[in-house]
This record gives C-alpha cells, sequence and structure tokens, in this order.
C-alpha cells in the first residue's frame, strides 16, 4: 500500500503541543479523505469511508512500533502513521 499526504497545509501559529495540519490522504493513487491535526496535543482525526478507513488501519497496525527512545516503542495506528509523513 502505497500512502502519501497531498495538499498538506501546516499552520505554525496553530501549533502549540503537536503540529497543526490538514491534508488530502492519497492512497495508491487514489484520494481517500482527508487527516486533520489541531495542533492541541490531540490525535489527528481522520474523513473517510468506513472501508477506506478499516484498510488503512489493517495496513498500519501491522508496522513495526515506532522507537521513539531506546527501549521505548509506540504501536503504530494509521492516525500515528499520517501525523510521522507530515
Amino acid at each position: 500500500m502505497l500512502i502519501r499526504l497531498a495538499k498538506l497545509k501546516v499552520f505554525d501559529a496553530g501549533s502549540q503541543e503537536t503540529t497543526n495540519f490538514s491534508a488530502d490522504v492519497i492512497v495508491n493513487g487514489r484520494n481517500v479523505g482527508t487527516a486533520f491535526n489541531a495542533g492541541d496535543g490531540s490525535a489527528t482525526r481522520l474523513t473517510m469511508s468506513q472501508s477506506d478507513r478499516e484498510a488503512l488501519a489493517n495496513y498500519c497496525l501491522a508496522l513495526p512500533a515506532h522507537v521513539y527512545e531506546p527501549g521505548k516503542t509506540l504501536p503504530m495506528d494509521a492516525e500515528y502513521y499520517l501525523f510521522c509523513l507530515v
């Protein structure tokens, strides 16, 4: 599965704890929805069909966990994966 973001807009002034952004989510060349993060420390929100959300979630859950410090990891999910693409 090839996942990328298009029309990415980052709002530096709105970023407090995390990056405030919005973007189109492109999977295998098809626009499947949007991703948005308010920049306030909350999770990235996804707007897409249930079937696209499930396919993306299943793919991301099969990815290795993100190592953020030696010996400390975060499980990968769709919201975090898209946030990492920013």
